[in-house]
């Protein structure tokens, strides 16, 4: 069995994010230190107060720099091309995963939002949207595939 540390890293009123950032990545080495095996959470936008991380991708190399051993999971990465383009998060991740000595993990999401998902969206449906042939979203998944 595997344990994690999943957080949105909330800011709470009267903190600022700087703050918020670096009591996280000693919440993180902490983690660690207790055993845990992974620590995850989710890039988010635009929700002040209750998600904190807009880009993990820049907020784990620092941790990675503190901590040896715990798994840094990307719990969800937005694939939409007005946020990310598939070949520069695979990019992202790819660096995180040198940086770290192996230690990256990643999940990939259209949206989470209920407006999302009460739009009934399917792969198909999200390929189309972007303007995604399956044969593009097969090489990411072929070179940086869920295992």
């Amino acid at each position: 069995m595997r344990f994690g540390f999943l957080s949105e890293c909330e800011t709470p009123e009267g903190t600022t994010h700087h703050r918020r950032y670096w009591e996280v990545m000693d919440e993180v080495v902490l983690a660690e230190e207790m055993g845990f095996d992974f620590f995850g959470t989710s890039e988010q936008h635009f929700l002040v107060g209750l998600a904190t991380v807009s880009a993990p991708e820049v907020f784990y190399p620092a941790i990675a720099m503190r901590t040896s051993r715990i798994r840094l999971r990307h719990m969800v990465v937005l694939l939409p091309f007005p946020f990310n383009h598939p070949i520069r998060v695979a990019e992202r991740l790819a660096t995180l995963d040198i940086v770290s000595n192996g230690r990256a993990e990643q999940g990939n999401v259209r949206g989470i939002r209920l407006y999302v998902m009460r739009e009934n969206i399917t792969a198909k449906s999200t390929y189309e949207s972007l303007g995604m042939h399956h044969s593009e979203y097969d090489l990411y998944e072929t070179e940086f595939g869920s295992s």
